[in-house]
């Protein structure tokens, strides 16, 4: 008697014990595909997650580097800023949705209000002091990923950043702080001081007025 032929009576024989024995082997089965289901269900949801979420990558100068490379050469090297071409290169990836590469600075004022947020207002810069950023991004990469919220007004268009329009997004304490609205000229007055005058006090170099329309709050 062949073996097919001795487990198919071992089957008939004992059929309280073969219906019990199909019946674990079909509970495990249903319990490890449902496992499987649930882990592959997982995965996708957390795919999904993610890229909907994204990330965001800042990309720099090594200033440690540089400054490691300072100490082992003889010849002082040119800290040369990152490129255009480098930058668009990166922009241009499949894998980046969004890019902007920008400036900031600070400039003293004589006729604006500067306004403070949170513990700002303790990082030493005198009454008048305001931080600006330029971006190469019409949208506004802090308000793509919901740094600020736009309450008036609107972001730039591409053709005033293509000509390097002045326009300016303010905030709304700067904005009540000198009765500035959506659509109003606004001058920036740069002042540069001296250290010292001949006098023992702070004099003035010079003063650069730049006027800027508000385009957004």
């Amino acid at each position: 008697m062949n073996f097919v032929r001795r487990a198919l009576c071992s089957v008939t024989r004992k059929k309280g014990k073969s219906l019990i024995l199909f019946a674990v082997i079909f509970v495990l089965g249903n319990v490890i595909a449902g496992a499987i289901a649930i882990q592959q269900s997982t995965e996708n949801v957390e795919k999904s997650v993610k890229k909907q979420l994204g990330g965001m990558a800042t990309v720099e100068i090594d200033y440690e580097k540089f400054q490691d490379e300072l100490m082992k050469e003889e010849n002082q090297k040119e800290l040369k800023p990152l490129e255009l071409k480098t930058i668009k290169k990166i922009g241009d990836s499949p894998y980046v949705k969004y890019y902007d590469y920008n400036a900031s600075g600070w400039i003293s004022s004589k006729k604006l209000k500067s306004a403070s947020f949170g513990d700002d207002s303790s990082m030493g810069f005198p009454e008048g002091s305001f931080s600006l950023k330029g971006s190469n991004y019409a949208k506004v990469l802090d308000v793509e990923e919901n740094k600020i919220k736009i309450t008036e007004g609107r972001t730039f268009k591409q053709e005033e950043i293509d000509k390097g329009t002045n326009g300016a997004i303010i905030s709304s304490k700067v904005a009540d702080e000198n009765g500035l609205a959506v659509g109003d000229q606004m001058v920036l007055d740069n002042v540069a001081y001296e250290s010292y005058n001949e006098n023992g006090g702070v004099g003035e170099l010079y003063k650069i007025d730049t006027p800027v329309e508000i385009i957004g709050i």
